[in-house]
């Protein structure tokens, strides 16, 4: 084989050496076993791990990805606590929403910020809704042109109570509810935005706690006067 003599001589190799390449070349159409593992690193999906993925999806077949991922690393144990990212750039995880407990959060936006939260684990119904505005808004409710005197809502269906928007006005406080599809008129989404942006850049934090509704608050309590303010400012208010 002269054309392989002829490489091993000009790039000061063995001709064994040049053999090998070639069959690694016919076999895969590239010089190295693209099925083979660098040996620096370690795997982290094992077989034990696929005997576990199997016996999952063979419990449950319609899983979401998002649950599968939860599942997974809770019984391997195993998640990424390192990652790359350029020179003196912090590098960032995305995670993905895992479907669990729902937690409600009812609360009341002033430019001062929150004045009443109230956080708890099952749905929200009217009923549960118009207790929260008996219980927490109407005592620091003010007549209208008096701080405290107006209350914005949303057209969700549990927020039209007839008998508690009768109350409220009867009281003398301005009811005012926004037209359909309109968050940028309701300063309250861009805080739970924020908060929700909080709880992804500190989940390590919020995992800790073992009462989740005191880490929630703990979430809310980042709205400080400033942000609070700024979000009304770029709503239609100020």
């Amino acid at each position: 084989m002269p054309q392989e003599f002829n490489i091993a001589n000009t790039l000061y190799v063995s001709k064994g050496f040049v053999n090998k390449i070639k069959r690694k070349y016919n076999r895969w159409a590239c010089v190295k076993n693209p099925f083979k593992g660098v040996p620096i690193h370690k795997k982290l999906f094992s077989r034990a791990n696929m005997a576990i993925l199997r016996n999952l999806v063979a419990e449950k077949t319609d899983w979401y990805l998002d649950e599968l991922a939860y599942k997974m690393e809770h019984l391997t144990g195993k998640r990424a606590l390192y990652g790359y990212s350029p020179c003196n750039v912090r590098a960032h995880k995305k995670v993905v929403f895992v479907r669990g407990r729902r937690y409600i959060i009812l609360s009341a936006l002033t430019l001062e910020g929150f004045i009443v939260i109230d956080i708890f684990e099952e749905l929200c119904d009217r009923k549960r809704f118009v207790d929260f505005i008996l219980n927490q808004v109407l005592p620091i409710i003010n007549p209208y042109l008096n701080d405290n005197s107006v209350i914005i809502m949303d057209n969700a269906r549990i927020h039209y109570d007839e008998e508690l928007i009768a109350l409220l006005r009867g009281l003398g406080c301005h009811v005012v509810f926004l037209p359909s599809y309109s968050p940028d008129y309701n300063p309250i989404e861009m805080v739970f935005s924020t908060i929700k942006s909080w709880i992804r850049q500190n989940r390590d934090f919020m995992k800790a706690f073992n009462n989740p509704i005191h880490a929630l608050l703990v979430a809310c309590s980042q709205i400080n006067f400033e942000m609070a303010r700024s979000f009304f400012e770029a709503s239609i208010y100020i």
